[in-house]
This record gives C-alpha cells, sequence and structure tokens, in this order.
C-alpha cells in the first residue's frame, strides 16, 4: 500500500556494490574495513569468548622468580581475546612501571598484571597531498597493573536446585530465555553492544581500552634513590609470579566445555562414610580387630551429598565384600555381608541421603563374637556401590568420584592408622609455589553411572577366648535426623 512503512526487517549491516569502471570513494572502502573488522570481532567474541590463547608468560630464573632487569619484566609472546573479540596480539618485550598504562603503583606490594586493546591514531592533515598516502591506524596492546591480586574461578552456574536439560542450559547461557534459572554468559552481551571509548595512555599518542584481560600476580617494591630530587619510584620485585590462577582461558568453545564437565547437572556422589578412617589402612598397617569388629556391630553408614531414591538403595545396588583367606589352596575367598535390613535416617517423601547396613544377630556372634570366624586370617573389605542403579530426585545417576578432600578450616579425626614412612625420593621437578590465597575449587571429573568402590585391610581376629575380645551384640540405635 502507497505510504506505508515497512519496519519488519530493520538492516544491521551495509556495504557498497561496486560496477565496473566506478571510483572508490573513501567512505565506500572504510565501511567495508570496518564491517569485515567488526565480524570477525563478533566471530572470535561468539565462538571462542575472552580469554588467553597462547603465552603471555613472565620470563623467570632458575628460582622461579621473575627476572628483573633495570626494574623490568619480560613477557613473552601472547595472544588473547578482550572483552570486545579484539586480537590482543604481542611479541613479546619488556615491561616497565614507566611504559604501564592508567594509575601507576603508589605502594609496594602484590598487583594483579592486565593486557589491554591500544591504538595509535595518525593525525589527518586536510591541507596535504590528497596522493600521498592515508593515514594509517597501528594496533597494540599495553599492561596495567591493580592493588591486590584475585583468582579467577570458572565455576558452574547455579540452577537453583531445578532438574534442567541440556536444551534448558543451553537455552539460559545463549540468553534465549528469560525463564531458564541460568544465567547468560555475560561476554556474549557485547555483540550488542558498542566496544566504548578509549582512553589516552600517559602523555603519548597511544590510547587504550581500561577493560582488560588479567594475566598474573606480581609484586612491586619501592624504590628509594638518593641521588634525584623526587619522588619515590616503584619497580618489579624479583619474586615468583603467579600466573595459572589468575586469567580466564578461551576453551574453544566454553559452552561445550560447561556441558562436557556437567554444569547443567549437580550430580549426587558419596559424601562420606562412617568408616572413612579406616581407607588409609595398608598391608603393613591394617585396621586393628578390634575397631573393625565394633564398626561392624554398629553398622555401616554411607552419605550422599544429595538424597537418593530409597527405592534404589538396595542389597543388589550397594553392598560389601570381604576377601579371606582359604586355608586348603590359599586362594582367597569372596564372601559378600548378610545385610539383614537398610535404614534410612532422616528419609522424607521417599528420599533419603543417608543409609545404615546392618546385619543379623546371628552372623554377628558367629563372625565377630565367636573365636573362630572367617576372619582369623585378616580380611580386605571392600564397599561397592552400583551407580548406574542409584537416582536422585532429578534422576540423575551417581557420579562415581572419589570421596571429597576435607576442606581448610575442617577438624580432622586424628590419624588412628597413619601410613609407614617412606625414605623420600630427590624430586627434579619444577617446585611448584605454595598458595598463600585459597585456591579455586578445581571441578572433579565425571564418572556418573560407574561404581563406587571403598576398600581397608583388616587385621587378623585373635584366637584368644578372653573377654576382651568379644564384642557386645549390638543394642538400640539411634540417629540425628536432617
Amino acid at each position: 500500500m502507497k505510504g506505508h512503512e515497512k519496519s519488519g526487517n530493520p538492516p544491521w549491516s551495509r556495504r557498497p556494490l561496486f560496477r565496473k569502471g566506478q571510483k572508490l570513494l573513501a567512505e565506500e572502502l572504510n565501511v567495508l574495513t570496518e564491517l569485515h573488522t567488526t565480524r570477525l570481532r563478533h566471530a572470535l567474541l561468539g565462538l571462542a569468548g575472552p580469554g588467553v590463547v597462547y603465552g603471555y608468560n613472565i620470563e623467570t630464573d632458575s628460582d622461579c622468580r621473575c627476572k628483573v632487569r633495570d626494574g623490568c619484566i619480560e613477557v613473552e609472546c601472547g595472544y588473547a581475546f578482550d572483552y570486545c573479540g579484539r586480537i590482543l596480539h604481542w611479541l613479546g618485550g619488556r615491561v616497565c612501571i614507566d611504559d604501564l598504562a592508567g594509575r601507576k603503583p603508589d605502594r609496594a606490594g602484590k598487583y594483579t598484571l592486565w593486557v589491554h586493546y591500544a591504538e595509535h591514531r595518525e593525525l589527518i592533515d586536510e591541507n596535504c597531498d590528497k596522493e600521498s598516502g592515508s593515514p594509517w591506524i597501528q594496533e597494540g596492546v599495553v599492561f596495567s597493573l591493580t592493588p591486590d591480586c584475585k583468582g579467577y574461578c570458572e565455576k558452574c552456574q547455579d540452577t537453583c536446585d531445578r532438574c534442567i536439560t541440556e536444551n534448558e542450559y543451553i537455552c539460559g547461557r545463549l540468553g534465549a530465555d528469560d525463564d531458564v534459572p541460568v544465567p547468560p554468559a555475560k561476554d556474549l552481551k557485547m555483540l550488542c553492544k558498542c566496544c566504548g571509548e578509549l582512553c589516552a595512555v600517559g602523555c603519548s599518542d597511544w590510547q587504550y581500552d581500561p577493560r582488560g584481560i588479567p594475566l598474573a600476580c606480581v609484586v612491586v617494591r619501592e624504590v628509594f634513590d638518593d641521588r634525584k630530587d623526587c619522588d619515590n619510584t616503584y619497580e618489579f620485585e624479583p619474586a615468583e609470579p603467579s600466573i595459572c590462577k589468575h586469567r580466564p582461558y578461551v576453551y574453544r568453545n566454553p559452552l561445550l566445555y560447561e556441558l562436557l564437565n556437567n554444569c547443567h547437572r549437580d550430580l549426587p556422589r558419596v559424601e562420606n562414610v562412617s568408616f572413612r578412617r579406616f581407607l588409609s589402612s595398608t598391608w603393613e598397617e591394617p585396621v586393628p580387630w578390634e575397631a573393625f569388629a565394633v564398626e561392624v556391630v554398629r553398622g555401616f553408614e554411607i552419605e550422599f551429598t544429595k538424597p537418593i531414591k530409597i527405592s534404589t538403595l538396595h542389597r543388589s545396588s550397594v553392598f560389601l565384600t570381604a576377601l579371606v583367606g582359604e586355608h586348603e589352596s590359599h586362594f582367597l575367598d569372596v564372601l559378600r555381608f548378610p545385610i539383614e535390613d537398610m535404614e534410612f535416617p532422616g528419609a522424607t517423601g521417599g528420599f533419603s541421603k543417608r543409609v545404615v547396613l546392618t546385619f543379623p544377630d546371628i552372623w554377628l556372634r558367629r563372625q565377630v563374637q565367636d573365636p573362630k570366624s572367617r576372619f582369623e586370617t585378616g580380611a580386605i573389605i571392600e564397599l561397592t556401590i552400583r551407580g548406574a542403579m542409584l537416582r536422585d530426585q532429578c534422576e540423575c545417576l551417581l557420579n562415581a568420584v572419589p570421596l571429597p578432600k576435607q576442606s581448610r578450616g575442617e577438624e580432622k579425626e586424628p590419624e588412628k592408622y597413619p601410613k609407614p614412612d617412606r625414605e623420600s625420593k630427590p624430586d627434579d621437578r619444577r617446585k611448584l609455589p605454595v598458595c598463600d590465597e585459597e585456591p579455586c575449587e578445581l571441578r572433579e571429573p565425571a564418572m556418573p553411572g560407574d561404581d563406587f568402590v571403598v576398600s581397608f585391610c583388616v587385621a587378623p581376629k585373635p584366637q584368644s577366648r578372653d573377654k576382651d575380645n568379644n564384642v557386645p551384640m549390638p543394642g538400640a540405635r539411634t540417629y540425628e535426623t536432617n
């Protein structure tokens, strides 16, 4: 219809269409250059994301400390993408305090070293000869320091304890649905925004983007020079740099990396077992029989990180096995513990985070109390949990990774069965630095559906008839509820 304005398909780019014999205009060539530059930037940001692709290592000496020459450090060749998708290519060279962009250090201590996109535009003189050539734009990088050091951690997104599918996770991370409780990736928002204004680098003609990529944690020291009538200056200190935990990396593609690490699923794991202190036992230092007997009478308890469907916890999915000596052939017999009952303290709605394995009184009497039993030669005890049989509230399988390590500050139970001391052997590998900050929690390898197995060694059952060797039969049990 005449006079109707079409607004349903607004253009997002515009490029010239050349004809034979046409004269090229400066505006047309600049539009083409800017178009290809922008599309490359968007492609790198959308597919790779911001971070270090390679290098940007800091040269160190044999003691793993920064090589400092005239107060400067050497930063090796590096390649990275910034938050805007621009390429940060550095061929390597010295980095000095006076060359830094932004605010200079004003105190000694730890600083985060950053790399930024920078460019230099030649001035245009309208009175110059038009045939003398075009002004150039030089692209490069500059470095800066900010006080203190913070680790860069790539943690899985919080899904608010909801059952998230792969499709919902992808939809949320790519910003396609606000109803999905998964936040969109922050770096992708720059695909719809401008990169921002550049700032001057000191008194030079170079300009840089203040938002850069963190590279490392370095140390700056104060320099006192009585020969100069000026304020005190600062330089890099030859201290060991901390690099890996302070920078983001390009994973090609970050979204696939998150999915491979099961970021969209919080798989249940085994949190603890009541006999955890036994797991440090060895052939040379087995668990004393008396300690093992008390644990058997009390019952073996298993705790999960998330509630498990009780109907999936049965004698085929959770069981104990004893490997004991056979007198005639000297083989090891594989015997399964006769589980009489499974108790679920604190269970609600058909799900429980805890399960206790108990055994028949007659079996306890004959194998634990009586002087003669199959444990008289010692045993290897194995707990097996069939991860493929267990289901949590989201119908996820058990993640059969090993028991988690104790976190800092957690009270550790005294080591009752320590491993025997062994002579330390010389190690010619590079000495790792001692972390003075809480490290980023590493992602555990996902093993959904595998068998979770732990084992320990038990000393032979004493053959004495003394009352001290008899373990009392179990009485009433009480458990704490969640």
